[in-house]
């Protein structure tokens, strides 16, 4: 664990880009969660891959999996989100939008 903590620095600096607004976009994360409770204990592992498409200027699909490895191994914590985003408006300043979404999780254990 520690040295996935050593590494972050520099693949976040090896990996980083500017911002692509094409019709498909593609990402994937890597990162930590720690909830109060569990303070003492090491932090969860988060594993994240995400897809973007753009119909057109105004609406987009996107879907999130991740899956978060816990300090005990035999749980398994993954998620899923399907985002659906519309823009309403093409005003400079102020850009209303409908986003409509729908999300899965499930844990198991071995």
């Amino acid at each position: 664990m520690r040295s996935v903590l050593l590494l972050a620095p520099t693949l976040v600096a090896s990996l980083a880009a500017t911002a692509s607004a094409r019709p498909i976009t593609v990402g994937a994360a890597l990162g930590l969660t720690q909830s109060k409770v569990d303070a003492n204990n090491d932090p969860n592992t988060t594993l994240s891959v995400f897809g973007r498409l753009g119909f057109n200027g105004r609406a987009a699909v996107q879907l999130e999996l991740q899956r978060i490895e816990t300090d005990n191994d035999a749980s398994n914590i993954r998620t899923g989100t399907l985002l659906v985003a519309l823009d309403l408006g093409s005003n400079k300043h102020l850009m209303p939008m409908i986003l409509a979404g729908l999300g899965f999780d499930s844990a198991s254990t071995s």
